[in-house]
């Protein structure tokens, strides 16, 4: 019996080789718009575009009364501040997730050197 798996590659398509209702856990932690050097979006729109494709496919493998977790965080690109969770939890909710909760993750040495202050 395999007990976990990890698996990579690009989620909107890896997740598409998955059966429906089959996943009873997602934990995930999305990349955040601009913070990483190697994915480029040309909009905001477009990176949340990309992120609720994802988010659909999450939902459509996932068990019924399965969990799927989230990590993330707002984040600053010149001067413009982008509500990264509060985005992400308008959009699982309308694609069919409950909401239960966030969990606020202190962090006691404070962000790294990309959090674009």
């Amino acid at each position: 019996m395999v007990l976990a798996k990890v698996i990579f590659g690009d989620s909107e398509e890896v997740l598409k080789s998955f059966s429906d209702n089959s996943i009873h856990l997602i934990v995930t932690s999305p990349p955040y718009y601009t913070m990483r050097n190697q994915i480029k979006w040309n909009s905001y729109e477009e990176y949340l575009e990309k992120m609720r494709r994802i988010f659909v496919e999450c939902f459509r493998i996932l068990r019924p009364g399965r969990v799927c977790i989230v990590n993330g965080c707002d984040y600053l690109v010149n001067g413009t501040k982008y509500p990264i969770p509060a985005d992400f939890i308008k959009m699982l909710i309308s694609i069919g997730f409950k909401y239960e909760d966030d969990i606020i993750w202190v962090k006691p040495l404070g962000v790294g050197k990309n959090n674009g202050r």
